[in-house]
């Protein structure tokens, strides 16, 4: 069994950008196919067990091609030589799975400075965040929990700043939790969505429908005025379109 995205849009690409995650996806691959021990076990002894020494064989030969299955093309020119998954995967490790401090500085940047699109699902973007974290670590900086609580609110669209200043101020994020600040977040989120949506369905239903001095009324485009003539003070006309101005002028 092969995760299908990793011999697509996750597969390892040839910067090495995705390794860490790439790697986590292929050890469950590894596992799940029950491969992942030929990785750290010794080969057997071709004379004393040759049954498990042509299992190991077998089981490292599907491995090795596996590996080479989830990496770009360039890769696999590069690193198809190595005879085993071990010397394989170890080769990949040495070139992609050591820390960097260039690559920890461009990390930390993208990190401090994301900020959330002003349409975007805050959901989505609490679980890029602590994504980001994650890839920090893995790049050997750690990212503590006051850390991440700071980079959420500075994520946060300016028009949260404007409109729900009060409520961010009053989630006290240095007594609150990242997972509870998170779910503030969140509330906030759902409450201004749901009032948005209100709006809209209200404008969609009635577009053209205003108050003047309690007397709401349509265009004249749509033929109907909810209001009294001023001409003849009867109800459902203006006075432009009155029916009784002539009969006035006859007397």
């Amino acid at each position: 069994m092969v995760y299908p995205e990793l011999k697509t849009k996750c597969r390892l690409r040839s910067s090495g950008d995705n390794f860490h995650t790439w790697k986590h996806k292929l050890d469950f691959v590894l596992f799940d196919n029950k491969l992942n021990y030929v990785l750290t076990e010794p080969v057997p002894d071709h004379e004393n067990d040759s049954v498990a020494y042509k299992k190991f064989n077998d089981d490292d030969f599907t491995a090795r091609h596996l590996i080479l299955g989830c990496v770009d093309d360039n890769l696999y020119k590069a690193y198809y030589r190595h005879d085993s998954a071990r010397s394989l995967l170890d080769a990949l490790t040495s070139a992609f799975g050591k820390p960097s401090f260039a690559k920890r500085v461009c990390l930390y940047r993208r990190y401090t400075r994301h900020k959330m699109p002003e349409d975007a699902d805050v959901s989505e973007q609490i679980v890029m965040l602590r994504a980001m974290a994650v890839e920090l670590e893995l790049e050997g900086l750690n990212v503590d929990e006051v850390m991440q609580k700071v980079a959420l609110l500075n994520s946060l669209p300016e028009w949260w700043e404007e409109q729900y200043h009060d409520a961010i101020v009053a989630m006290h994020s240095d007594v609150l939790s990242l997972e509870d600040l998170e779910q503030r977040v969140r509330d906030i989120w759902a409450f201004a969505k749901s009032y948005n949506e209100r709006d809209q369905s209200q404008n969609e239903e009635e577009p053209e429908v205003r108050s003047v001095s309690g007397l709401s009324f349509r265009s004249s485009s749509e033929g109907f005025f909810r209001g009294n003539c001023y001409g003849c003070g009867e109800f459902g006309h203006r006075q432009a379109d009155c029916p009784n101005e002539d009969d006035d002028a006859a007397l």
